[in-house]
């Protein structure tokens, strides 16, 4: 360890830590004496020697409080955008329905339909060619059926009781429960 000059009472110490034998890390803890020599000693860095090293239990249990309203707040909000997220993900798909029924009455001369329950691996393989356009594990299933002089495409969600449809004028309705 160097000293440099002594300036207002203060020693200035260049370098502070040294390794030891037993590779712990050490402090040195210098002070100016009345007769004007440099007194050091050495303090283990985990030790409460220097004070202000470390944090007191109320200082952590402020901090696990405030994680808590934070968790609190934003689980409810991540479940939410998610259910939107998946809601969203179901109108594309009748939006996609509708494009294909679009495109198969102008080929064939009448609107695809399909029996009730999930015929969402039906849909993908005759109305949208094979493609997985809509995605047969989600949180929606698809089926189509006929209505009035067209059809509906209806998704039903497989955890809630939320359904959305389609019908062949593009009007897009959805329960209450969505």
């Amino acid at each position: 360890m160097q000293t440099l000059p002594r300036n207002r009472g203060f020693a200035w110490i260049r370098d502070v830590t040294t390794p030891l034998k037993n590779d712990k890390l050490y402090l040195s803890h210098c002070r100016w004496t009345p007769q004007l020599t440099l007194k050091c000693r050495r303090v283990t860095f985990f030790s409460r020697g220097i004070q202000g090293v470390g944090f007191t239990l109320i200082e952590l249990l402020i901090v696990v409080a405030i994680l808590g309203v934070i968790a609190a707040i934003g689980v409810p909000m991540l479940t939410g955008y998610i259910q939107d997220a998946k809601r969203s993900s179901a109108e594309s798909g009748l939006r996609s329905i509708y494009l294909m029924e679009q495109d198969y009455k102008r080929e064939e001369g009448a609107y695809y339909y399909t029996s009730n329950g999930n015929q969402t691996i039906r849909i993908n393989t005759q109305l949208f060619s094979g493609n997985k356009t809509l995605d047969e594990a989600g949180d929606y299933y698809y089926y189509i059926r006929p209505y009035s002089s067209g059809y509906r495409a209806y998704a039903q969600s497989r955890t809630s009781s939320c359904l959305m449809n389609i019908d062949h004028n593009n009007k897009l309705t959805k329960s209450s429960r969505c």
